[in-house]
């Protein structure tokens, strides 16, 4: 029986800020599960405009993406759950009049607008331009490929005030929200990385596959919760060690290549 290898892209892949990127090890093990005739997917929150090349030439057998809104394998689109321009406008209206920034995410491009960025957003702004280049575009409420979106909110005393506003109103929209701090992630209620792996093994009649999930985040929850092995990244979040089944060593001590020996996923 194929065995699918679900695996997160940040903190857990590689760390966007370290610059030894993906360890070598990593990539080996992904190609030698693959080798070994099993398969490896991304399942990431980021949409698909945000998973840069040198990920994709790894040779992934598909994505899960956009927190479970975007559905590809062997380069077919299963899936793509998109938001409405109606709710890109209330959504737009709402942060604009909370002041906070909103970043429109979609399968071609990212969508924020500078006037909407300050203090701390600024730097973000710029960081989306640079990182992303090409890719980032004013905020365009008839966009056909947006997914999700992520509010930024600058850290200061109005912070948590203002989530409780934003999460009340986005709520009512019939969306999900996940607090990471100073940004909330938003997607469609019935998404999330657990609800897009069971749907991806629904859609190719996988449903008794072997699953594995390597995460290191409290978004990777959920994934975890679908798997039949979760493993956690040795610096993982510690809420995330209770849905997990095992932890291994941080990524950069190659944390997946040794979960994948000991697992007997590779040889």
């Amino acid at each position: 029986m194929k065995k699918f290898v679900f695996i997160d892209i940040d903190g857990t892949l590689y760390d966007r800020e370290d610059p030894r990127g993906i360890p070598q090890s990593t990539v080996q093990a992904i190609r030698e599960l693959q080798r070994a005739g099993n398969l490896a997917m991304i399942c990431t929150g980021r949409c698909m405009s945000c998973v840069e090349p040198y990920i994709r030439d790894i040779g992934f057998d598909g994505y899960i993406a956009g927190c479970g809104t975007h559905i590809i394998y062997k380069k077919q689109e299963l899936w793509y759950q998109t938001l409405s321009a109606d709710l890109i406008r209330k959504v737009d209206r709402l942060c604009k009049e909370e002041q906070v920034m909103p970043v429109f995410e979609g399968s071609q491009y990212l969508y924020v607008d500078e006037s909407d960025c300050t203090g701390e957003n600024l730097r973000f702004y710029h960081f989306y331009e640079q990182f992303y280049k090409g890719k980032v575009r004013s905020i365009d409420h008839d966009a056909k490929d947006v997914c999700k979106f992520t509010v930024r909110l600058n850290p200061d005393d109005r912070c948590d005030a203002k989530k409780r506003r934003l999460a009340a109103s986005l709520t009512k929209f019939g969306l999900e929200i996940l607090d990471k701090g100073h940004s909330l992630e938003v997607y469609p209620c019935g998404s999330g990385k657990g609800e897009g792996i069971r749907r991806f093994l629904t859609l190719t009649g996988y449903e008794q596959a072997d699953t594995y999930a390597f995460g290191d985040g409290v978004n990777d929850i959920t994934m975890m919760e679908q798997v039949r092995f979760g493993i956690a990244l040795g610096h993982a979040d510690s809420r995330l060690l209770h849905a997990c089944c095992c932890e291994t060593d941080d990524l950069y001590e190659n944390g997946i290549f040794n979960a994948c020996k000991k697992l007997h996923l590779i040889p």
